[in-house]
């Protein structure tokens, strides 16, 4: 029994090492730098329609973490990373795009069943075909755009994307 015991203190330690190094990077000290990123989108020449959501995910295995934003209906984007608007990190990020297509649908309360049967409509697309990004852009793994975010700065990008 006692043979256990002294088992348990050997390994104990070994644990608690191990505890602590996983809970290390979980606080807000353990932040990466990050630099104000902004720009615009455009697709054929013409910043790209209806709006949609941006991200930068880093293209080496870099410490700290993507960056996200939202594209607005003229294209313009800030980026994120832990504050709104606070930017990305410094290197080499692929740019993942997701264009929004259509208007939501509007949702009707559960007090009025009737009424929602009589709305039922299809999302309005507001993107014709042709203004469509393709969907490669929308894919992390094989996104054909690039960007470096450079701490010098100013990091204020204008990404074209192509059919």
């Amino acid at each position: 029994m006692f043979d256990r015991i002294d088992n348990l203190f050997k390994v104990f330690p070994i644990i608690a090492l191990g505890l602590l190094s996983l809970s290390v990077g979980c606080g807000p000290g353990d932040r990466v730098e990050v630099y104000p990123t902004k720009g615009v989108v455009l697709f054929g020449g013409e910043p790209m329609m209806g709006g949609g959501a941006i991200s930068f995910v880093p293209i080496d295995s870099q410490a700290g973490k993507a960056a996200g934003g939202t594209v607005d209906k003229e294209g313009n984007f800030t980026m994120s990373t832990y504050d709104p608007g606070d930017g990305s990190m410094a290197g080499k990020f692929r740019v993942v795009v997701m264009q929004s297509t259509s208007d939501e649908i509007e949702t009707v309360g559960d007090t009025d069943i009737e009424g929602a049967a009589d709305s039922e409509a299809e999302a309005e697309s507001t993107v014709p075909v042709a203004k469509r990004i393709p969907f490669t852009y929308a894919d992390p793994a094989n996104s054909p755009l690039t960007v470096e975010i450079k701490p010098e700065g100013p990091n204020e990008l204008t990404l074209e994307l192509s059919k």
